[in-house]
Parts: C-alpha cells; sequence; structure tokens
C-alpha cells in the first residue's frame, strides 16, 4: 500500500472514531435533538422552582381553593394560618403536598384536602409544560 491510501485509510479511520464518540456523548440520538433544549426539558419530570421557568403556573379555580369551604375549623385558635408547598405536575395533577407552617389545628387537614383540587395551567420552560413547586398558605379569622 502506498502512502497516500494509508493517509486515506487514517482519515476514515479518525471520522469513524470521531463519529463513535459522539453517538456515545448523545446517547445515540439525531444531532438535531441532542442539541434541542426543549427536548431535553420534554423527557424529564424536573420540578422547577417559580423562577426557574418561562411562563409560571396559574391556579385557574382559585375562589373554590378556600378550606373554609369544608367548614369552620373551631378548633384553630384567631388568626390561624397554614403554609403548604405543592407540586404542580406537567401532567396536570398536584402532588407532594407538605405542610411548611401548621396552624396546630384542622384547618391543617382541611387545607391538605382543598389543595387536591386546584386545576391549573401548567408551567412552560422553553414553550414546554414542566413541573412546577408552588406555595400557598391559607388563614382563618375567628369572630368571637
Amino acid at each position: 500500500m502506498s502512502n497516500k491510501n494509508y493517509s486515506l485509510l487514517n482519515s476514515l479511520l479518525a471520522v469513524l472514531l470521531a463519529f463513535c464518540l459522539w453517538a456515545d456523548t448523545t446517547g445515540g440520538k439525531s444531532l438535531s435533538l441532542a442539541q434541542d433544549p426543549a427536548a431535553k426539558v420534554e423527557d424529564q419530570d424536573i420540578i422547577y422552582s417559580e423562577d426557574e421557568v418561562d411562563v409560571k403556573a396559574e391556579i385557574l379555580n382559585s375562589r373554590d381553593i378556600n378550606p373554609i369551604r369544608l367548614g369552620v375549623s373551631l378548633d384553630c385558635k384567631d388568626n390561624a394560618e397554614v403554609k403548604l408547598t405543592i407540586v404542580l405536575r406537567k401532567s396536570g395533577k398536584v402532588s407532594d403536598v407538605k405542610v411548611v407552617k401548621s396552624a396546630k389545628c384542622s384547618l391543617d387537614r382541611k387545607s391538605i384536602q382543598i389543595v387536591k383540587r386546584i386545576k391549573f395551567k401548567r408551567a412552560e420552560k422553553i414553550g414546554v409544560a414542566v413541573s412546577q413547586l408552588f406555595e400557598i398558605s391559607f388563614r382563618q379569622f375567628r369572630a368571637d
């Protein structure tokens, strides 16, 4: 074999090696999909904070989301407050309901029940629906 043939063979091997390395780093996906940030966001179910999304989740039935609709919590002190964190999933469901600040009365239980009924417009990042962490609080005033 001549030097020209060896040079051509080496060039082909270098291109093949570069392609194999590229395919390994992209998981075998095409170049356009590997570089598309929206495709990466869509494939994963990451929970984003309010600051990390382009379009924030919006509660659509806020008038119905009131624990008092389940009855007044008579065991609560005046000005009782409960704070919750919830995840508004890109699937349209509410999950991971956690009490951050307890009212130490039945307002906690009623608040947990009522947030599971939330209807919402999903958050978006790069034009793709994503899950968002959401904080919500309820306060009950007692008129004695």
